[in-house]
């Protein structure tokens, strides 16, 4: 069976959140749990995107856990060579 890739594009802004996960977090929790999980501020404010991650793998494990659980997180910063608005300094 020949794998298909979901692919799509944004333009990030400032403290938003791209989030990769295997199928071991996708099937073990339901889309709200992972929204959930990357929203609990507490969380990504003491541990960041890495923390994020672990908390996500962490869930899953704990929920049946059936499948290697792997999760990427990346947390947009702002660039500081642009000002309000993304326009050059």
């Amino acid at each position: 069976e020949k794998s298909v890739p979901d692919v799509t594009s944004f333009v990030p802004q400032p403290g938003d959140l791209l989030l990769l996960v295997s199928d071991g977090v996708s099937r073990q929790l339901r889309p709200d749990e992972i929204v959930d999980i990357c929203l609990d501020t507490a969380c990504l404010d003491t541990a960041g995107a890495a923390g994020i991650a672990a908390n996500l793998t962490r869930h899953a494990d704990l929920a049946g856990g059936r499948d290697n659980a792997t999760a990427t997180v990346v947390r947009f910063a702002a660039d500081p060579r642009f000002g309000e608005g993304g326009a050059p300094r």
